[in-house]
């Protein structure tokens, strides 16, 4: 393909114990990848290439790219004669729990909304993105799509009607995520959810969601730890992740504030107070995986501020 624009979108943690589909944060590791320009012949012309690219759909109405700039340009009304050629590089695995499905929409709708000269401003972009996401998991969330879009740590309060905010990020805050060789297709983890919760759980669970974005903005580590308890869905989706719990345990013995399951897994994420703390955590959970015979990959980062960019 001849050079043209080419933006990049990070991987995200979200899920974070207190705030299923209503936490998520960007972090600095592999991103997918889009390069494009436009062309004489009407339509989206996909090509897909990197590490990921065979387990990425193909058909355009059920990649997420292809979705998310669909209804971009529908948005738009120039969906009938536009010509779009795209080569995305999937670097996020789908099935990780690292946003995979939102990296790619994201990419797409920002490359778009860059090469048709900026006519809506990034944040106008989120709804487009999580529409793209949808094809995915047939799940209505923006904690992976916003914070792969707009950066930091992220509070979706709504998602119909778009209600999100910017959480501050503390100095010193660190993200490890460690991703077992074994795959969770959000789909199937969601199915295992209860429809119902427990009056008392749901109490604590709002409770400590509060707490967390108290911590946050005053920067309180301690009240951060005590927030990070997850009363709703980490007992329904453990048993999917075999050794979560005695990962878990070794995270939190090397002075981690919490520890939970990044998306539907099998990425394990752990906040901590310290690069040192991190990467111990990272080294106790991946030795946790290793002696069970499974091999896993580890990243440890400082939360992205900047989500998707031009590059």
């Amino acid at each position: 393909m001849p050079r043209g624009i080419k933006v990049a979108a990070p991987a995200t943690i979200s899920n974070i114990n207190c705030g299923f589909d209503a936490l998520g944060l960007a972090i600095n590791y592999t991103c997918d990848e889009i390069v494009g320009r436009l062309v004489d012949k009407p339509g989206i012309h996909l090509n897909l290439v990197g590490a990921n690219a065979r387990s990425t759909p193909s058909d355009p109405t059920k990649n997420t790219v292809t979705v998310a700039i669909s209804n971009f340009l529908d948005a738009l009304e120039e969906s009938e004669s536009l010509g779009i050629e795209l080569k995305v590089k999937k670097m996020i695995s789908p099935g990780s729990g690292l946003g995979s499905s939102a990296a790619g929409a994201c990419a797409g709708v920002m490359l778009v909304n860059e090469l048709l000269g900026r006519p809506m401003e990034k944040r106008q972009l989120l709804p487009f993105a999580i529409q793209g996401e949808y094809v995915a998991d047939k799940s209505w969330h923006a904690d992976n799509a916003a914070p792969c879009l707009l950066g930091g740590a992220i509070l979706i309060r709504e998602v119909k009607p778009l209600d999100i905010h910017r959480l501050y990020t503390p100095r010193g805050l660190y993200v490890t995520a460690v991703t077992p060789q074994i795959r969770i297709l959000t789909k199937e983890a969601r199915e295992v959810l209860s429809e119902r919760v427990d009056f008392k759980s749901a109490v604590k669970q709002a409770a400590n969601l509060g707490s967390f974005v108290h911590a946050m903005h005053t920067s309180d580590f301690d009240l951060l730890s005590r927030s990070l308890e997850d009363h709703l869905v980490e007992e329904q989706r453990a048993h999917l992740l075999p050794g979560f719990y005695d990962a878990k345990s070794a995270a939190m013995k090397t002075g981690a504030l919490g520890c939970g399951i990044s998306g539907s897994g099998p990425t394990i994420f752990v906040l901590s107070n310290n690069e040192n703390s991190a990467r111990d955590s990272a080294a106790a959970i991946t030795k946790v995986y290793a002696d069970k015979g499974i091999e896993s990959t580890s990243v440890v980062s400082e939360v992205n501020q900047a989500g998707t960019v031009l590059c």
